[in-house]
């Protein structure tokens, strides 16, 4: 993995998931309206997952799967998403429970420590393809 590559690659990494997690924020309380807590961040996470394979796929489909076209469209679906809820006048429900500031901000380092280090073995793959012995077998 190249010193240059590999942050930009991460930066644009990180904005297609907060593209792609705004919108499925936004689109959840369609889905399932009322739902909060731990039921309602599940569903916003399959809804992102679901969002940004599909993307993928079309864009595959039509021959224009690089990164700035992921990008491109990831941010066509957030402002779509936004524009729906707007449109419909959905809200997010006020959630009954909030999470006190420390709480949040462990939760935070947390995740972004976990898709650091994921990104870290998938930036090194996609830099210089597959390598493990079971995969050259």
């Amino acid at each position: 993995m190249s010193l240059v590559g590999a942050p930009p690659a991460a930066v644009w990494l990180l904005v297609f998931a907060a593209l792609i997690g705004f919108a499925a924020w936004r689109l959840r309380p369609l889905v399932v309206p009322g739902w909060g807590g731990a039921g309602a961040r599940l569903v916003e996470v399959v809804l992102g997952l679901s969002l940004a394979i599909v993307l993928a796929e079309v864009l595959g489909l039509i021959g224009l799967m690089r990164g700035a076209w992921l990008i491109a469209g990831a941010a066509v679906l957030a402002l779509a998403a936004w524009g729906l809820a707007r449109w419909l006048g959905v809200t997010t429900p006020d959630e009954t429970e909030r999470a006190r500031g420390w709480e949040l901000a462990a939760a935070g380092a947390l995740g972004f420590l976990l898709v650091a280090i994921w990104m870290l073995g998938a930036l090194r793959i996609l830099d210089g393809g597959l390598m493990d012995f079971d995969s050259l077998w």
